[in-house]
């Protein structure tokens, strides 16, 4: 099981950087506070109005902020419970209510919305199932097309594999998992940390969704480990692209990562090819 430590010493590139529709795996709330905190940083330093969604107990806006000299103004706890008041959890209904927030907060002269969330909020806010994944997609959505970011946090502790499958997919293109993380940027995937047991069927899900995308690029010069659960992974989620008579292509892979694609096989379909 990955510490703290392993989980913040992961380069994540995206996650942070508080642009689109990211997604933080975490097994720690400490962790979950430094990453919401550091998010919240970069959204405050592109002149964001934040919405922090929340169950039980708000969030302290001064632990979220992080630093001194920051408008605890623009930092707003939002309660889940209220959100669903006003929407009913439809999916409809919510992106309304986030238009109308982004609305507000381009009023008030910011230059856009920030809206962090973690999964126990979000069954507060869409309590079906469906609604829940369909608020998701809008979310993304609202997140590519207007100046909006989104990071949703979730506790291994708490969701379940099929849930997290899901998500992931839907979060696809910016995740932080607890020792491994990935950024979409157009037909580009960027890979970076470790990818053993513990991860490896969340990375598939991340993989597979990016392929589907159209991402035949995938830059793994930060990826230090591929284990034996990893490169099953990896296998199952490049089988579409062999049926299909494609390819992708691994840039600058290190010598640990390219001596384990070459003895395990994997490169010899043709599918997956070393670029360095």
């Amino acid at each position: 099981m990955a510490t703290d430590a392993e989980q913040s010493s992961c380069d994540s590139p995206a996650a942070m950087s508080a642009e689109g529709h990211s997604m933080l795996v975490h097994r720690s709330p400490r962790v979950a506070r430094e990453r919401t905190g550091a998010w919240v940083g970069a959204a405050l330093d592109r002149g964001f109005r934040v919405l922090c969604k929340y169950t039980g107990l708000a969030w302290p806006v001064a632990e979220l902020i992080g630093s001194a000299g920051r408008d605890p103004g623009s930092v707003t706890p939002v309660d889940a419970a209220d959100v669903f008041a006003d929407t009913g959890g439809r999916p409809a209904a919510l992106r309304a209510w986030h238009e109308e927030h982004l609305g507000r907060a381009r009023a008030e002269g910011y230059a856009g919305l920030a809206l962090a969330c973690d999964g126990s909020a979000l069954r507060v806010i869409a309590p079906e199932p469906a609604a829940r994944m369909a608020h998701e997609r809008d979310l993304t959505e609202l997140a590519a097309a207007a100046a909006v970011a989104v990071l949703c946090r979730y506790d291994l502790a708490v969701e379940t594999d099929d849930d997290l499958d899901g998500l992931l997919r839907v979060h696809a293109p910016a995740v932080e998992d607890v020792v491994f993380a990935a950024y979409r940027h157009r037909d580009r995937l960027t890979l970076t940390g470790e990818i053993e047991s513990s991860n490896a069927a969340r990375f598939a899900a991340v993989l597979s969704a990016a392929i589907q995308a159209g991402v035949r690029t995938v830059d793994v010069a930060g990826l230090r480990l591929l284990s034996a659960a990893g490169l099953r992974a990896l296998d199952a989620a490049t089988a579409p692209l062999g049926r299909s008579a494609e390819q992708v292509r691994f840039l600058d892979a290190g010598p640990l990562v390219q001596r384990v694609l070459h003895v395990s096989g994997l490169l010899a379909s043709g599918v997956i090819v070393l670029d360095n």
